[in-house]
């Protein structure tokens, strides 16, 4: 997915099992991983400059996580 400039992690996606990933910019190491529901498939993610994630369904609904 991706990050942002002043972000200290960058941010993996995994859409099949729901998985959103941070990483850790510093050390490399994962530091935290958020379980998304896998009832609503998601085919794209956007982070936003205050880093809260936005996931959008096949039915073009927004889910934002944080």
């Amino acid at each position: 997915m991706g990050t942002t400039k002043n972000s200290q992690y960058l941010y993996l996606i995994n859409k099949n099992m729901g998985r959103i990933y941070l990483i850790s910019k510093a050390t490399g190491t994962l530091s935290k991983t958020i379980k998304v529901s896998n009832q609503e498939a998601f085919v794209g993610a956007y982070l936003d400059q205050d880093e809260a994630i936005y996931l959008v369904s096949k039915d073009n609904k927004i889910w934002k996580v944080q």
